[in-house]
C-alpha cells in the first residue's frame, strides 16, 4: 500500500499548574518513507522478425510502494541483437534514447515505457534476443531500502528467413543424339 506524508496537529490548552506559551499549536509531519520496488516486463516475449519492415517492442518499467516521492532507476538494453542492424528508434515515455541511462519518475508516477523497433531483413540468422536490465535504484531522496523486484525482461526474436536452395546441375552423360 502506498503511503503519503502524514500530519499530526497538536494543540495545548488548559495546562494545570502552568502557562501556555505561544504558539499553543504545533504540527508534526511524518514523511512517507516506504521502500520502492522496481520491475520490468515486456509486452510480448516472442516475435517474428519479418522482412523489410519494423516491429515495435515495448518494455514497461513499473514502480510500487512509496511512490509519493520522485526517484530514478538505471536501465541497460542488452542481448544478441545489435542496435542499428537488428533494432533502432529507442524511445517511449521513459525518455530513453540510447541503450543505457536513467529513468526518472515524478512523485506519484507508477510506470514508464522503453520502446524500440526490431528491423526485419531477409538475412538467414539465428534466433536473437533483446532485453532491458534495471539497476541502481535510489539515485534521489527515495528510501534507501528500495529494491529491484524484477530486474530483467527479454524478448526472443525469431528469424523467418529461409535459405533458397541452389539448383544442382545434372551431370552431362555425353551426347544423347
Amino acid at each position: 500500500e502506498t503511503e503519503n506524508d502524514e500530519t499530526l496537529d497538536l494543540q495545548i490548552d488548559n495546562v494545570n499548574g502552568g502557562l501556555v506559551g505561544t504558539p499553543s499549536q504545533s504540527r508534526v509531519t511524518i514523511a512517507a518513507n516506504d521502500a520502492i520496488s522496481y520491475s520490468v516486463a515486456p509486452r510480448e516475449q516472442t516475435l517474428v522478425e519479418g522482412s523489410g519492415t519494423t516491429t515495435p517492442v515495448e518494455f514497461t518499467v513499473s514502480r510500487s510502494g512509496g511512490i509519493g516521492v520522485s526517484s530514478n532507476v538505471e536501465f541497460d538494453i542488452q542481448g544478441s541483437a545489435n542496435q542499428g542492424t537488428d533494432f533502432t528508434n529507442i524511445g517511449g515515455t521513459s525518455g530513453a534514447t540510447t541503450t543505457s541511462g536513467m529513468i526518472s519518475f515524478a512523485a506519484g508516477e507508477s510506470s514508464k515505457t522503453i520502446t524500440l523497433d526490431i528491423i526485419g531483413d531477409s538475412e538467414v540468422e539465428n534466433t536473437e534476443s533483446v532485453g532491458v536490465f534495471l539497476s541502481d535504484p535510489n539515485k534521489t531522496s527515495a528510501p534507501e531500502s528500495s529494491r529491484i523486484q524484477q530486474g530483467f525482461a527479454g524478448v526472443e526474436i525469431l528469424d523467418d528467413d529461409t535459405v533458397t536452395p541452389t539448383p544442382t546441375p545434372t551431370p552431362d552423360d555425353g551426347d544423347q543424339t
